[in-house]
Order: structure tokens, then C-alpha cells, then sequence
């Protein structure tokens, strides 16, 4: 029996370990899951206390004899309840975080929708504080060319939201439609031709 005990700790714990783990991705959803990163900045020193907290409580549990339970069976107890606790406190978090996502992918079809009525569609991309290597008219030179097919891109800075980050691509993915369709395919591509063209016939500006 004690074995039985022995063998079923030693499977809580190891799952344990694995939630402890993989709760760093669903805790910090929607970042990209790296097992790597994962294991290194996993809080085991915590874990570590509490495994062993729980230990020493459940010895003296077991030296009080309360109900002829062993030292054992109330580990046991303890550890499924502690793996509970991480089941429910990550898969808790990452409910909330897809939550949060779909209302804001719901706010950036509206604005999608309000930039493509008004033909003047948004970019936002994080990029610091950033160095401006061209002047104030080679920029207007610039805007005008994004204006001509019905785009600007905003600098929001250095503010890293991967919530946001994730729900602007609902925005991204309903322009494109539209600017394939206004513009041709590639027309990206056809922009940033057109403005490296501009810069060169135009180096006087800088």
C-alpha cells in the first residue's frame, strides 16, 4: 500500500512540475510558447518551498495520527490540491486573456471598417523611440506616396502589448481585402519601389 502511495505522489509531482511549466504560456498568452524560456523563468524556487511546506505539514499530520492517516495519504491529498490550485489559476488566467483578445478584435474590425469608409487606413507598429534618417520633406514626400494608396503607418513606440498585438491582426487581416482590391496585388511592394524611386531622384532633400 505504502508503495501504491509512494508511485501516485511521484506522478502528482511530476505533474506538477509540468503545470508549473507549461503555465508560463497560459499565464502569459498570447506570447509564443518556448519550453526553454518556459523552464528557465518558472518560479521553482517558490514551488519548491511549498512542495516542501507541504511535506513537513503533512509529517505532522501524519504523527497525529488523526483518522490513521499516514504521512503518505496526506501528501497525497495535498499535492492534488496544490495541482488543482495551477490547473485552475492558468487555465483561469488564459480564459480572461481570450476574453480580453475577442473584445478587442471586435473594437479593431469596427475601426477597420470606420478607416475603410474614410479610404484612409491605419498601421500602428511598435518601433521605439526609433531614428529618423530623413528630413521633414522627404517624410512629407513619403506620406503623400502612402496616401496615394490609402495607408499611413503610426510609430505607438516602445509599449509592448502582445494582448493588442494579437488583436490588431483582426484589423490587418480585414484592410487587406480592401487594399488588394484598391491597389492590385503586391501593392506593397509597388509602394516601396515607388518611394526608394522618390529617395533617389531626390537625394538634394537629405
Amino acid at each position: 500500500m505504502k508503495i501504491k502511495f509512494l508511485i501516485l505522489n511521484l506522478i502528482v509531482l511530476v505533474l506538477i512540475i509540468l503545470a508549473n511549466i507549461f503555465q508560463f504560456y497560459f499565464i502569459n498568452y498570447p506570447i509564443e510558447f518556448n519550453f526553454q524560456l518556459a523552464v528557465e523563468d518558472s518560479n521553482w524556487i517558490m514551488l519548491l518551498i511549498i512542495i516542501i511546506s507541504l511535506a513537513v505539514f503533512s509529517m505532522v499530520l501524519g504523527f497525529l495520527k488523526i483518522r490513521q492517516l499516514d504521512f503518505q495519504r496526506i501528501f497525497l491529498c495535498f499535492n492534488i490540491l496544490l495541482l488543482i490550485f495551477m490547473i485552475y489559476y492558468s487555465t483561469d488566467s488564459f480564459i480572461k486573456t481570450k476574453k480580453e483578445i475577442s473584445k478587442r478584435e471586435k473594437e479593431y474590425i469596427i475601426k477597420a471598417e470606420q478607416d475603410i469608409k474614410s479610404d484612409n487606413v491605419i498601421f500602428e507598429y511598435s518601433g521605439g523611440l526609433g531614428i529618423i534618417l530623413d528630413n521633414q520633406k522627404m517624410l512629407d514626400k513619403i506620406n503623400d506616396i502612402h496616401k496615394k494608396y490609402g495607408v499611413k503607418y503610426k510609430n505607438i513606440g516602445c509599449i509592448i502589448n502582445s494582448v493588442d498585438d494579437e488583436a490588431r491582426q483582426k484589423y490587418d487581416e480585414t484592410v487587406k481585402l480592401y487594399l488588394d482590391k484598391r491597389n492590385g496585388r503586391n501593392w506593397e511592394s509597388k509602394m516601396n519601389a515607388e518611394i526608394e524611386k522618390m529617395r533617389k531622384e531626390n537625394l538634394s532633400l537629405y
